[in-house]
């Protein structure tokens, strides 16, 4: 009804600006939805109704948002989110606040979010995320980057890639500051489509 809640957790103060756009789902097996959100202050929070669940320092800022996605053989979500900050990283975390295997793996700044599809047929979620340094990268659940990435556009990333599956492959779309669209399949095949600059 457009009322605020306001209570022992809400209205919840990161400790600096929020940028990104929020992730929710049921992360763990309590059966209350649970809010992942990153911030300036760089630490990631998660919330549910009852109240702070997760608060992970990562040291370095945090502006895109997170997603969520099984990349480990438990139960639980994991939480993916880019840094923003000189040597930067990409994470993968669980709900208790330890690192996937792997994570954190050391790439330039990501100013938004991430993908997660699962390209190698595992079983297990990967991930896809733009960077500040022209570049486009498909990483694995284990953190090996996949070959032939990063894919190289002519300018930065500034868009949360997205990925598409047609029935027989998975394709990687994903906006640069160049003016360009691209469309990356796997094996690696690209093509570009102006837009409107």
């Amino acid at each position: 009804y457009g009322n605020e809640l306001v209570d022992g957790t809400f209205p919840y103060n990161t400790g600096d600006q929020i940028w990104g756009s929020l992730a929710s789902g049921y992360i763990d097996a309590d059966d209350k939805l649970d809010i992942a959100i990153t911030s300036k202050s760089k630490h990631l929070y998660v919330l549910d109704i009852d109240g702070l669940k997760l608060d992970y320092n990562a040291n370095k800022f945090l502006v895109g948002n997170p997603v969520l996605g099984n990349l480990d053989d438990d139960e639980d979500l994991e939480i993916v989110f880019g840094s923003f900050s000189s040597s930067a990283n990409v994470y993968a975390i669980n709900i208790d606040g330890s690192d996937v295997e792997g994570f954190p793996l050391s790439l330039d700044k990501a100013q938004k979010g991430a993908a997660l599809a699962d390209f190698n047929d595992n079983g297990k979620d990967d991930i896809v995320i733009g960077t500040e340094d022209d570049e486009i990268y498909l990483i694995y659940d284990n953190g090996a980057i996949a070959e032939g990435f990063p894919f190289i556009t002519n300018d930065k990333i500034r868009s949360a890639p997205v990925v598409l599956f047609n029935g027989n492959e998975h394709i990687i779309i994903a906006g640069s500051e160049d003016g360009n669209l691209y469309a990356i399949g796997k094996p690696l095949e690209s093509s570009v489509s102006s837009l409107l600059t």
